[in-house]
């Protein structure tokens, strides 16, 4: 390099700078700056020179391997995510233990069914709702009760409430559901029952329903007494002329329901007073709640457009988006955030609404279930155990994962006849076997595994004709 008086060259910057009195470029910063850079470039050269030796890898076990990754990884799980991923290992052993044949049931459409704590409602089209005690240990049984009362029309929905309240100085469950209109009546209702509690099973009844159970290969429900046939009664009704009820949303926390219908969606307290209105283009096939976030629901319509409903604010305001071109069937919030939706064809997909926009796609798109453009679509989800029940038109459920990144089936059921797949329901929590068992010497103590389960509402034995209630469990 040129060497010109007064200045200096900077081979990092690779230009001239004017040697001053004072400052980075006086003549002493000059020398501290050279004497670093002939620092680093010794260290360097001796990295090069005496660089250690790799160290040898002394685990060549697999076993040991796989050890050390699941106990490094053990730790980022949390505990609710390692009863989600049990759960879903259970639910890959499913198989059909008992099947109960429903007397004058049928299968021309979708049933409505909800089981809860040993209670179970079952509605067939055109039929009076029939009320079940169920149990799961140490076999699975449906005994048979009164029916609760007359409806002259389809159930479209169904709810059997988880908390019971006092009426008539007595604690009951409700059951809230909701007819369409019929050839019978102008009027499409929501109405609410009160259950009695069931009288337990005594020592003598057990054997009888333990013979029964032994000598059948195909069961029929058993008439349990100690009910009065007009124990049960509509106490609360909320109609609507010339406008049909598809679905309905009960909300526990907050005692309050949403329900759609041919012109929108009200929501209601749990003693039917309306709170809000919302108005829609088209019918609203699909109400949900929306956790943690009270006084608001997401609605489905028929037109495949998505909506919160919030009656203290404008309708028009309010979050809004398409799913698919066909009618949404169900909807299933799993937090305040995130809604999955399905619509009467093959499309189910998970939805962030923090994220919604017009050019919006969602989260995750799920694969594999087959199903043509209907009405009805036989559907349940897990929230616990964040699973996905859904039949297709091939007779078959299938079951789904929300707790990752899979979009495929994990687990595929048999073929239910010939015949539709009319309801599906998750039993996550089975009922505790009842004392009358513990006391008896030929129950094996190792019956009481408390297995989940679900419960499909399908043809029995191949029988198209009617249909029947199928128990699968590990």
């Amino acid at each position: 390099m040129l060497e010109i008086p007064g200045y200096y060259f900077d081979p990092v910057k690779n230009r001239y700078f004017k040697i001053t009195a004072n400052g980075p470029h006086s003549l002493v910063e000059i020398r501290k700056a050279q004497e670093e850079a002939e620092r680093q470039k010794v260290k360097a050269e001796q990295r090069l020179r005496f660089k250690p030796p790799a160290r040898p890898n002394t685990l060549r076990d697999q076993n040991v391997l796989r050890y050390l990754h699941s106990r490094r990884m053990r730790h980022s799980f949390r505990p609710a995510m390692n009863e989600i991923i049990g759960t879903r290992a259970v639910y890959k052993h499913l198989h059909t233990q008992s099947q109960f044949s429903i007397p004058g049931s049928s299968l021309s459409r979708a049933c409505c069914m909800d089981f809860y704590d040993g209670d179970a409602v079952v509605c067939y089209p055109q039929g009076c709702p029939m009320r079940f005690k169920y149990q799961c240990e140490p076999f699975f049984s449906l005994l048979d009760t009164p029916h609760l009362t007359h409806v002259d029309a389809d159930v479209t929905s169904l709810h059997v409430n988880k908390r019971r309240i006092q009426y008539q100085d007595e604690a009951r469950r409700p059951v809230f559901g909701t007819t369409e209109l019929s050839r019978h009546s102008n009027r499409a209702q929501l109405w609410r029952l009160s259950l009695p509690p069931l009288p337990e099973i005594d020592p003598e009844f057990a054997l009888c329903l333990r013979e029964h159970q032994q000598s059948q290969q195909l069961n029929v429900p058993v008439v349990i007494g100690g009910l009065p046939e007009d124990a049960v009664a509509m106490d609360c009704t909320f109609a609507l002329k010339l406008n049909n009820f598809w679905t309905c949303s009960v909300d526990e926390v907050d005692e309050t329901l949403v329900v759609g219908c041919d012109t929108g969606a009200y929501m209601l307290t749990s003693t039917f007073n309306v709170i809000g209105r919302a108005n829609t283009k088209t019918a609203v096939l699909a109400a949900q709640h929306t956790p943690q976030r009270p006084g608001l629901a997401w609605l489905g319509c028929r037109d495949s457009e998505i909506k919160l409903f919030d009656p203290r604010s404008h309708y028009n305001h309010n979050i809004r988006f398409k799913h698919s071109s066909l009618a949404i069937a169900h909807l299933a919030a799993l937090d305040p955030y995130r809604i999955l939706a399905l619509d009467v064809g093959d499309s189910m997909a998970l939805w962030d609404v923090r994220f919604v926009s017009k050019r919006t796609r969602p989260v995750q798109r799920f694969r594999g279930h087959k199903n043509r453009a209907g009405t009805q679509v036989a559907f349940d989800v897990d929230l616990d155990a964040r699973l996905v029940a859904l039949a297709g038109d091939d007779h078959r459920v299938r079951l789904w994962s929300l707790a990752g990144s899979a979009v495929d089936p994990f687990w595929e059921s048999q073929q239910f006849g010939d015949g539709p797949i009319q309801a599906i329901k998750f039993v996550h929590d089975p009922p505790p076997i009842a004392n009358v068992w513990k006391d008896m010497d030929s129950i094996p103590s190792d019956v009481q595994s408390g297995a989940p389960g679900l419960i499909v509402a399908a043809p029995v034995n191949g029988d198209a004709s009617s249909s029947g209630i199928h128990w699968l469990s590990v």
